[in-house]
């Protein structure tokens, strides 16, 4: 389902899907939902505004593999049961999986020559996974951001544009994996966490000699 509403000065678009599946095999049903909004302003001439959101809801069973003597059996089945563990079916073995994903940008034009493009961005995921012998969660909030300024000039019959930026991005992640068995005896809080992040800084050029040259070099730091 899609919705377009307004005109060429400020449109937003709204969107749903849903999708299921029954699968091939036992525990292989799906599920998938995905909703998003979408919108551009253009606040005046020379500035854009840009902004999103996405989510997305997934699961999935997952039926375990087979050995030979079990796929020549019935390969439709589910991975069966043992002494020492479950089989998918009694695990309910599966993905559950949650994203959500925001963002905003501005592009603003100074003059002919000089514009700047910024953006930020925030996401979340929730990552759940009951499996035949372990059982695991994942928790993963990030977010960055991203500036540009871009020069564009004319000499004669060249052309020439130059990029020069800086992005940045920070993650902080959370995990947990145990045995099928303890997963309901021991608390969730008992997980590890890590943080992860990045900077970039750079500077591209791009000289333009139509027919004869068209170059692109650049640098970055880390």
């Amino acid at each position: 389902m899609n919705l377009r509403l307004g005109d060429n000065d400020h449109r937003t678009i709204i969107s749903y899907s849903h999708q299921t599946s029954d699968g091939y095999r036992q525990q292989s049903q799906m599920r998938r939902d995905v909703a998003s909004w979408e919108t551009l302003l253009k606040a005046a001439t020379n500035r854009h505004i840009h902004a999103y959101i996405l989510y997305s809801d997934l699961y999935y069973q997952t039926p375990g593999a087979l050995t030979l003597a079990e796929y020549n059996k019935d390969p439709r089945m589910a991975r069966p049961g043992s002494a020492t563990q479950p089989s998918a079916i009694q695990a309910k073995a599966a993905i559950f999986q949650k994203n959500f994903t925001a963002g905003f940008s501005n592009e603003y034009h100074f003059n002919a020559h000089w514009q700047n493009t910024t953006a930020v961005y925030g996401a979340y995921t929730d990552f759940t996974n009951p499996g035949i012998r372990v059982y695991e969660l994942r928790q993963e909030p990030h977010f960055g951001g991203r500036s540009v300024f871009q020069y564009k000039t004319e000499l004669g019959a060249t052309s020439l544009q130059v990029n020069a930026g800086a992005e940045a991005q920070k993650g902080f992640s959370k995990r947990a994996i145990m045995p099928i068995s303890w997963a309901r005896r021991i608390p969730w809080r008992r997980m590890t966490g890590w943080a992860t992040g990045s900077t970039l800084a750079f500077c591209t050029g791009r000289p333009e000699i139509p027919g004869r040259l068209d170059l692109d070099g650049g640098s970055e730091l880390q």
